[in-house]
């Protein structure tokens, strides 16, 4: 805290108006304070928000290529099927849809190995950004909590330390 000297009185005590105004520029300073540590809450709020929007962004993406995934399995089954049906038809195409299947099961294999692996990627992503932005937003609200509680010990102090020498003043 720092010195203030306040000017003594005709009676005895000190100067009610400069004990007033220390109390009012005390009272500034703090309310100063409190609108800094605002707009600094109101920035990370802000910050947090961003990572919000871009963990939608990338479950958006990751349930895009599920659908896409489960669209080319639909693909797959369909022509699953189609070589199913030629290979009824026709006895000497045989070989035709051996190939043909295998080909289907690389190719929808390939398909939900690359979607898999997407989806992996994804989700991994969006739990990192997820966990940093809850971890972000849990570091800055202990750090407000404990920057308001040392404001809050540093004005009690502070008043009491006034309330100390008014009394004191009174006394004498």
């Amino acid at each position: 805290m720092e010195d203030n000297s306040f000017r003594s009185s005709l009676f005895g005590g000190f100067r009610r108006q400069d004990v007033i105004e220390y109390i009012e520029k005390r009272s500034a300073e703090s309310n100063e304070r409190i609108e800094q540590l605002e707009k600094e809450r109101d920035a990370l709020s802000q910050e947090a928000q961003a990572l919000r929007a871009k963990l939608e962004e990338l479950t958006a993406a990751r349930d895009q290529l599920l659908s896409e995934g489960d669209k080319l399995r639909g693909e797959a089954e369909s022509l699953r099927e189609k070589v199913t049906e030629f290979g009824t038809a026709k006895s000497d195409l045989t070989e035709l849809e051996l190939a043909a299947r295998r080909r289907a099961d690389e190719y929808e294999a390939d398909a939900k190995q690359r979607a898999d692996a997407y989806e992996a990627e994804v989700t991994q992503r969006a739990d990192r950004y997820e966990a940093d932005a809850r971890q972000r937003a849990d570091e800055y609200a202990a750090e407000q909590r404990a920057k308001l509680r040392e404001l809050r010990e540093n004005y009690r102090s502070q008043c009491d330390l006034i309330l100390a020498t008014i009394t004191e003043t009174c006394t004498s």
